[in-house]
């Protein structure tokens, strides 16, 4: 075992994959040879060591390196806010290097090892059970062979207390009206009552797959097939696609973004779109682990509130659940175009207001010009917020009338669009249309 970070060892001088998996609070990562098939060597990343590894990707491993296979998303290191950021981190640095990787999670690294060892042969549409068998619990993970790139887990349940139920019970909760076209069981002894009641009481007349612990012993021998998917994404016949490791929300300042949540288990990948108003807050990426738990902000920005309409919002969780967001600024060409056709339509050069979402941009002949365009004190084509706050001779607008609101609710406009088109200003929320209110403190 490499106590340091040294650079690997192979004397053969044949090809290795490597793989990475956590175990406990460190990541084992281990060097495979292709040709050998045995390990090589073997490294241990503690919490503490996480960042000297990553530092050292790139010295510790040369060109006969061909794949890299991870499992590393409940590592926790030392030195980075969340274990994502440390495994996004880790990726950037594969890639840059040119060596192949993918990032599982869940158990679609074992049943990956199931297929194999079962060996089946896949067509598009097959469905294949998978029974995990612990004491007297079974856990049923059906699977669609489809051309999303392998196989799609369609569905998950558990059966509790299964010993007391009846074997024609068990198998219509099991195969719930399909035909599979293979049944897998794993469960850590073969001669379980469970794994004895699946073979000779529940599939009598089916021949099902049953493995145990002892599957562990040709896991080189998976981890070699599962590479080939690694290095060639066309080699689908093995791959198991993972479900969505963790929890994702997005929140603009306190509120969530409930249309763009992405759950554990979900399929991936997941994308999304929206378009953001010109608005002066902060938006933050949150992460969960675990149902129950709760989240951590992974990253947060502030969003552009000057020279822009509009913002819109891409968000989006990859194949290994890895969370991508790219915020683009939109500029609405009904304003963009609005000089030009006012210099069209109006012979008589009054300024013009346009109310838009909650931003107004004004235009205007200025003083020896002809033609009409954006006022430079109003942030010209982008505008300012449509807030206004007015009290006696004291006047704010946009994001400063916003602010001011918070402090003195009873003296801020807060919605000019509103108020415009309320024929009844008595119906106007903002305390200052209310009875009692001293309405000449407004001045408009």
């Amino acid at each position: 075992m490499c106590e340091i970070f040294c650079s690997v060892q192979n004397s053969r001088r044949e090809e290795y994959f490597v793989v990475a998996k956590c175990e406990d609070e460190l990541v084992k990562v281990s060097v495979i040879g292709y040709k050998s098939k045995k390990i090589i060597t073997e490294y241990e990343v503690t919490a503490d060591s996480a960042m000297a590894f990553l530092e050292s990707v790139e010295n510790i491993f040369d060109r006969k390196c061909k794949a890299f296979i991870l499992d590393i998303f409940n590592f926790k290191p030392v030195g980075y806010s969340h274990g994502i950021k440390f495994a996004y981190e880790l990726r950037n640095k594969l890639n840059s290097a040119n060596f192949c990787n993918f990032f599982y999670s869940g158990h679609s690294l074992f049943t990956s090892g199931l297929f194999i060892s079962s060996k089946i042969k896949p067509s598009k549409n097959d469905i294949f059970l998978c029974l995990f068998i612990e004491d007297d619990q079974i856990l049923i993970t059906e699977y669609l062979f489809t051309d999303r790139g392998g196989y799609d887990q369609t569905r998950e349940e558990n059966i509790e207390k299964a010993n007391e139920k009846l074997a024609i019970d068990l198998r219509e909760k099991i195969l719930r009206g399909l035909n599979p076209k293979n049944i897998i069981v794993y469960g850590s002894c073969k001669n379980s009552s469970m794994m004895r009641k699946l073979k000779l009481e529940i599939f009598p007349n089916r021949k099902i797959k049953r493995f145990d612990a002892n599957i562990k012993k040709e896991s080189i021998k998976h981890l070699l097939k599962i590479s080939k998917y690694v290095r060639d994404r066309k080699i689908v016949k093995y791959h198991v696609i993972p479900k969505c490791a963790k929890k994702y929300q997005i929140y603009i300042g306190d509120s969530l973004v409930s249309s763009m949540n992405v759950d554990f288990g979900e399929n991936l990948p997941r994308k999304f779109d929206e378009f953001l108003p010109k608005i002066k807050k902060d938006l933050h990426l949150v992460c969960y682990d675990k149902m129950g738990e709760k989240g951590k902000v992974i990253y947060s920005v502030r969003l552009d509130y000057q020279n822009l309409h509009r913002s819109k919002l891409l968000f989006s969780v990859d194949r290994e659940s890895f969370p991508s967001i790219h915020i683009i600024p939109q500029i609405l060409d009904v304003i963009y175009d609005l000089p030009t056709k006012l210099n069209e339509t109006l012979s008589k050069r009054i300024p013009v207001i346009v109310l838009c979402d909650n931003f107004t941009v004004i235009c205007a002949v200025k003083k020896g010009e002809t033609y009409y365009s954006f006022l430079d004190e109003w942030n010209g084509i982008y505008g300012t917020n449509a807030s206004m706050y007015v009290n006696g001779l004291r006047r704010l607008f946009g994001f400063e009338a916003m602010s001011m609101k918070k402090r003195r609710p009873a003296n801020c406009l807060t919605d000019i669009i509103q108020i415009m088109s309320e024929p009844d200003l008595g119906n106007v929320e903002d305390q200052v249309f209310k009875d009692g209110f001293d309405r000449e403190a407004v001045v408009w």
